[in-house]
């Protein structure tokens, strides 16, 4: 019986490109729905590649995870510095907190791990650290401009934006999916220069 033909390297690396971009697509869903809880055997059926070809592209689940978030860290830089493009400080401000609602509701892993004080990837830190300077540079701007309290922090804006995105899920059932914009709407009014009731320490 004759040997089976090794296939081209150019066509081995093809298929290992397109198995990796499976895997990725695949993983970012099911990260999106399930968060961090899932297995790297769901990720191979949900991609249609075996358990040993996901393995050869991402030695471990932390590895497989840590390339899903850095991609999505990465989109999420270049989103919220466009909101540094918009002339009008208080509704870039506003935009930028409901889009971070919107953008934690929809990926339930991005918000696992923003809610961790870290433990993900070196990239992924420091992208997160990117993110964190772009939001405070809006939040300065806002603050300048009078559109928002003086007394705000960055830590305020991050704990009230997470608090909304989280108590969403932790409803379900209980209020509709499109829930969040009421409380997150009293969350920016009381973020208003015009409630100038000093904060406590």
């Amino acid at each position: 019986m004759p040997l089976p033909v090794p296939l081209p390297q150019a066509i081995r690396r093809s298929d290992a490109t397109r198995n990796r971009a499976l895997l990725l697509k695949a993983a970012g869903s099911v990260l999106a729905d399930r968060g961090l809880d899932f297995t790297v055997g769901e990720v191979a059926r949900a991609a249609g590649v075996g358990k040993g070809t996901a393995f050869r592209h991402f030695p471990s689940k932390s590895a497989l995870i840590d390339a899903v978030l850095e991609e999505r860290m990465q989109r999420t830089l270049a989103d919220v510095r466009g909101f540094l493009d918009c002339e009008d400080a208080g509704l870039a401000f506003e935009q930028l907190a409901t889009y971070t609602v919107q953008l934690l509701l929809r990926d339930r892993s991005l918000l696992e791990a923003m809610c961790a004080a870290s433990g993900r990837s070196s990239d992924f830190e420091a992208c997160r650290c990117e993110v964190d300077d772009v939001v405070e540079a809006l939040l300065v701007r806002a603050r300048d401009a009078g559109a928002i309290r003086p007394d705000l922090t960055p830590e305020d804006v991050k704990l009230l934006l997470l608090a909304v995105a989280r108590a969403v899920p932790a409803t379900a059932g209980v209020v509709t999916e499109t829930a969040w914009r009421r409380p997150l709407a009293l969350v920016l009014d009381g973020m208003r220069a015009c409630n100038s009731e000093p904060l406590p320490n």
